[in-house]
């Protein structure tokens, strides 16, 4: 048995390691500055490697519809290995072709920008500026220099090519490695369910954000590349390809993307035509990458918008120019391995942009001691429900509140805790090992601006434009903001009960097709058992059908 010393104003607080807060803070900066120096000094073959990791991250779902039809294991891994060659192969071919087209505009326009620029020279000393600047701005387009620029293009496009043969082998052997990861779940259970939930996080975050973002360079490059073609400007598709490469570095690729192509066309057309270029992708790139990419960015990974700027020059700093593209994912692995899973760093997660609360944070107490009848007769750890005893149940607010409002209902079902997070239907259904119908699925719209609720299926997504001509109105899937203020829980864990107030609810009626129902308990670690007739009955729902009936 141990005891807690007394502490009052006169005692220092102190951690378990006998460390002060202060103490710890600088011994912890102290050892990330040798990391980060660390990985200064070895950037050469680090930033390959992540880039190689990135590429995996993103193509190892290609493996998981494979294996469902039977593939085997290495067959599976070498379809990710293709996919992987085909991404770098493009980006290859893409860069090659964009440098020494580059390379090929410098050597051809070179007299038309000195000319250029020893006009707009001499208009700035007519101007009455000083000469010095007008000699710096001719001195920057000599003939050697701007060769030694085409030609040190030319270098790095080589160098890159280079390193990519590096992450080719690399990925083979992650890919592998990855089919391996993947049964980590099933290896563990319980045992290392909070790791293995940051990992896969972190890797849904990385995908997020290279899909959003692929998506949309994919339409600005298209849109500027005809843009610059009707205009006449050369080269449009070299200035497409940069459009889509920049795309990947937040906040300033907008600004590295448009400065070339309005150089060159300022060198072939003068000011009008240099003018026509920015007003084009003002047009174009603000309203995608500056007005409503951000927000998609923001949805996928949860980042705010200084540390997303910040972590570009950071990680360029760090490991060169990759970094800046690999800037979004370094920064989210770090918040994965240092702040994640740690109570006391809530509040630098939400600082950093993420969704998360103190009511979020799952008390470690929440798997301990909990065993399944499996469990406790093989000994082995599987990813089944943990049915943590009504006087052993770890408190957390959201749960408690949909714990008091299922006993004044007369709910016949406990609370049940989950090994890992299961925020879809198809997650829980794996966890509680039943179909996936039989998951009732808490979802919030908004009806012409007003919370609705709709208990539905897991079988199934809910038709919205059907659903909302039966309601007579405008169903849209409602924001974060709105879930918790009409719910007080947060997405993946939306509970039919315990809300802060009474919110309009849709009782889907395919669920009557289960004798037990499995509904979330106010957080992504929690379900409990219930039945349709009981649904409806506690949460005073309207049975709707949400899908177009089947002809």
């Amino acid at each position: 048995m141990t005891s807690t010393p007394a502490t009052g104003p006169g005692t220092p607080t102190t951690d378990h390691g006998g460390l002060n807060p202060a103490t710890r803070t600088l011994l912890s900066l102290g050892a990330a500055v040798l990391v980060l120096a660390g990985m200064y000094w070895a950037s050469d073959v680090l930033a390959p490697v992540f880039l190689a990791a990135v590429i995996v991250i993103i193509c190892h779902p290609v493996r998981h519809p494979l294996e469902a039809r039977g593939w085997p294991r290495w067959a599976a891994t070498t379809a990710v290995i293709v996919v992987a060659y085909l991404i770098l192969a493009a980006l290859l071919a893409m860069l090659v072709f964009a440098g020494f087209q580059f390379a090929g505009l410098v050597r051809e326009y070179l007299g038309q920008l000195q000319q250029s620029v020893a006009e707009i020279a001499a208009q700035l000393s007519a101007l009455g500026l000083d000469a010095q600047i007008a000699d710096a701005a001719t001195s920057f387009v000599e003939p050697s220099r701007m060769l030694a620029v085409a030609g040190s293009v030319s270098s790095i496009v080589l160098a890159v090519a280079t390193a990519l043969f590096f992450v080719l082998a690399y990925a083979i052997f992650m890919a592998a490695d990855a089919a391996r990861y993947a049964t980590a779940s099933r290896v563990f259970g319980a045992t290392h369910s909070a790791q293995i939930a940051r990992a896969t996080r972190f890797s849904s975050g990385v995908r997020r954000y290279f899909v959003v973002n692929a998506s949309f360079g994919a339409v600005v490059a298209i849109v500027d590349g005809f843009a610059l073609a009707l205009l006449g400007v050369p080269a449009p598709v070299v200035w497409a390809i940069l459009a889509f490469v920049t795309n990947f570095i937040p906040n300033i690729g907008f600004v590295l993307g448009l400065i070339p192509p309005v150089i060159m066309a300022f060198v072939v057309g003068g000011w009008p035509l240099a003018l026509a270029v920015g007003a084009v992708y003002c047009v174009v790139n603000v309203v995608l990458q500056v007005l409503v990419q951000p927000k998609f960015v923001s949805d996928a990974v949860s980042l705010s918008l200084t540390l997303s700027f910040v972590s570009v020059v950071f990680w360029t700093f760090v490991i060169g120019p990759l970094g800046a593209i690999l800037a979004i994912p370094l920064t989210l692995l770090v918040r994965a391995l240092v702040l994640e899973g740690d109570p006391r760093t809530v509040w630098l997660r939400w600082l950093s942009g993420d969704d998360v609360t103190p009511e979020d944070e799952l008390p470690a107490a929440a798997t301990t001691g909990a065993v399944t009848t499996e469990q406790a007769t093989t000994g082995q750890a599987t990813p089944t429900v943990v049915a943590t005893a009504p006087d052993h149940a770890p408190s957390h607010p959201a749960v408690d509140r949909v714990r008091t409002a299922l006993d004044a209902e007369g709910a016949d079902g406990e609370i049940r805790w989950l090994d890992d997070h299961a925020t879809t239907a198809a997650r829980a259904a794996e966890a509680l090992g039943v179909p996936v119908g039989a998951i009732a699925n808490s979802l919030v719209f908004t009806l012409d601006d007003a919370p609705v609720l709709v208990l539905t299926s897991g079988a199934h997504r809910v038709d919205t434009d059907y659903l909302g001509s039966r309601l007579g109105g405008r169903l849209a899937r409602a924001s974060k903001e709105t879930v918790r203020d009409a719910t007080g829980q947060v997405i993946g864990g939306v509970a039919p009960v315990g809300h802060p107030a009474p919110v309009r609810t849709l009782v889907d009626v395919d669920l009557r097709g289960h004798d037990v129902v499995w509904a979330a308990a106010g957080h992504a670690k929690t379900v409990f058992p219930t039945s349709y007739d009981e649904l409806v009955r506690i949460t005073g729902g309207t049975p709707t059908p949400v899908v177009p009936p089947a002809e």
